[in-house]
């Protein structure tokens, strides 16, 4: 498995964290806040969270994958 795919979307997932956040500070910094935006912002965190996750989820099952690859050769 190759890493860049994997470190993509941790960026991708934490940009958007990053967006999310920016997205909730702005509304609340300008006290317009409506339910509808509030959580648009919200699911956009929890998107990034979940991809993120997920990426870091397949770098550890690629790690144990190679481990299980080098006790078995060593």
């Amino acid at each position: 498995m190759r890493l860049d795919p994997v470190v993509t979307g941790i960026r991708r997932g934490l940009s958007e964290i990053d967006a999310g956040a920016r997205d909730l500070a702005g509304l609340y910094a300008r006290g317009k806040s409506s339910a509808t935006d509030t959580a648009a912002a919200l699911l956009r965190l929890r998107a990034g969270e979940l991809a993120s996750a997920a990426s870091i989820k397949a770098l550890q099952a690629e790690s144990q994958s190679l481990g299980r690859l080098l006790d078995i050769r060593v």
